[in-house]
């Protein structure tokens, strides 16, 4: 649902959405690389249908104090369920070069966002700003873990990739992003 309502001088808007996210994996039999074994994991007993509900909700109030500038403030609440390989990857991944871990216990990662913005439009171009903070609850984030493996999932010092797993942590996150145009 998002819903707007217009003014000619000010305005506000709301957003929210409900999503469900469900996953069914077949890990009967499922060998546990030594890797993952050595981090606690074992696949045979992991949740194999693991289910996820988030709920993501914004909202935002604008002004016009004159016809060519535009202020806005929002505040945003979201949530995203872990995927697939963030929840079951075990073997080396060729586009990084690196082993990864899944974590099978993963919960979803909670974000709490503002952010502000001024826009300035002229005759011929406009400038933009946006500043943002971002409050994690549990980010999902793939971390080294400083050893190395072989393509077999052996820890070995030597070994050729290294190691990732995918952990959570509460993170923060700040920014700035800045557009220009000119005709």
């Amino acid at each position: 649902v998002l819903q707007r309502l217009d003014k000619e001088k000010w305005g506000v808007e709301g957003g929210f959405r409900l999503d469900r996210r469900g996953l069914k994996a077949n890990l009967t039999g499922r060998p546990t690389s030594a890797a993952a074994a050595g981090y606690g994991i074992n696949w045979s007993g992991a949740d194999n249908h693991p289910d996820f509900t988030n709920v993501s909700a914004s909202g935002a109030v604008f002004y016009r104090p004159v016809e060519k500038l535009f202020l806005a403030i929002s505040l945003t609440r979201n949530g995203r369920a872990p995927t697939e390989f963030e929840l079951f990857a075990d073997g080396p991944h060729a586009g990084t070069n690196v082993y990864e871990i899944g974590d099978p216990n993963l919960k979803s990662e909670k974000v709490l966002t503002v952010e502000g913005t001024v826009r300035w439009t002229a005759a011929r171009g406009e400038a933009e700003l946006h500043l943002f903070k971002a409050r994690y609850d549990g980010f999902i984030e793939e971390a080294y873990s400083g050893d190395r493996a072989g393509d077999d999932g052996v820890i070995d010092p030597d070994g050729e990739l290294p190691v990732v797993r995918f952990t959570q942590t509460d993170a923060s996150f700040y920014g700035m992003e800045l557009h220009t145009s000119y005709d």
